[in-house]
């Protein structure tokens, strides 16, 4: 349906109803107009990068850098903390549309230790690396050996036979911590599972 010149529509950002000129063409909607109004558009440009790459002409030079530091509004958010970080707190990543790394510099410094700290738990505790922890875990599918379910907030734990030592898979949370409460003992599973049964 053609637009009349008097025409709104509300934006979808600031939620301000606005005449369709407001708006930036886009063929592919069915009033021809972005849903987002130009001045909220332009401020997320802002936010995001993009008018520095407008401005400093070559994708992501040394110009580019040094103008998207300096500019104390440059705000971008951090794919993990969620936290909005001026970009000196990201590393440079020409692979990205802005230009920097999509996780700030103290989330990876976390992310990186807390990956240390696992390899050296696996090791110590279990006798397997980290490779091989991702190996049990593609085997599995990714799931809990028993319930079948994906880890919701914490990695599957690493299920060890406590007489032997070896390791028998990866459990959730919740399954490990029910084998452990049947003392690991498959004739007092086999009762809970009778027991269940008549029921």
């Amino acid at each position: 349906m053609q637009a009349t010149e008097n025409a709104h529509k509300v934006c979808a950002t600031c939620a301000a109803p606005k005449p369709l000129d407001a708006f930036h063409k886009n063929s592919s909607k069915s009033d021809g107009r972005r849903n987002s109004c130009k001045e909220c558009t332009y401020k997320q440009d802002s936010y995001n990068g993009n008018r520095f790459r407008r401005k400093n002409g070559a994708r992501h030079s040394e110009a580019y850098y040094a103008a998207a530091l300096a500019d104390e509004a440059n705000m971008l958010n951090c794919r993990t903390c969620k936290q909005p970080k001026h970009a000196r707190e990201f590393s440079r990543d020409a692979s990205r549309r802005d230009g920097f790394n999509g996780e700030c510099k103290p989330c990876v410094a976390m992310r990186v230790k807390n990956r240390n700290y696992r390899s050296k738990h696996l090791r110590r505790t279990y006798g397997i690396t980290e490779d091989q922890y991702q190996m049990l875990l593609d085997a599995q599918g990714g799931v809990c050996a028993i319930c079948g379910e994906p880890p919701r907030t914490r990695r599957l734990a690493v299920d060890h036979c406590h007489k032997g030592g070896h390791v028998r898979g990866l459990l959730c949370s919740h399954c490990n911590g029910a084998i452990g409460m049947l003392k690991d003992d498959p004739v007092i599973a086999n009762k809970a599972v009778e027991y269940l049964l008549r029921f």
